[in-house]
């Protein structure tokens, strides 16, 4: 979700093992300025050097880029991620009960790939 990567965020926690992983694909959904970690990885080509959490790492994710509206309407949502067709999806921004029934319309809809939603400090391993 946009510049949404630092540190603090379940986004930057859960991208963290993602950046280096060539079989990874990382979503930047909104803003992506220059100086933000999403605005690194949306300029980083696959094998780049990026500074990611104050270090230099080789961006080896797939990193794919589309600005939707903010507070995208769940229509919205669904599209992007049936077209993404990931084997694996987080939930990782938003109201809790919206990313819950995000999950249960992609389900409703035939979505093939697992839908996790993450809720806020949990601890879990991909």
């Amino acid at each position: 979700p946009g510049d949404q990567f630092r540190r603090t965020t379940a986004a930057g926690v859960l991208s963290e093992p993602l950046v280096g992983d060539q079989s990874a694909t990382l979503v930047v959904l909104n803003r992506a300025r220059k100086n933000t970690a999403a605005g690194r990885l949306v300029a980083a080509g696959r094998g780049d050097e990026i500074r990611w959490r104050g270090r230099q790492v080789r961006c080896q994710a797939k990193v794919i880029y589309r600005r939707l509206v903010n507070h995208a309407p769940r229509w919205q949502l669904k599209g992007f991620i049936g077209g993404v067709d990931a084997p694996k999806t987080f939930l990782v921004h938003g109201p809790t009960g919206s990313r819950w029934a995000l999950k249960r319309a992609l389900a409703k809809d035939g979505h093939s790939g697992e839908v996790e939603v993450v809720e806020s400090n949990e601890v879990f391993s991909f």
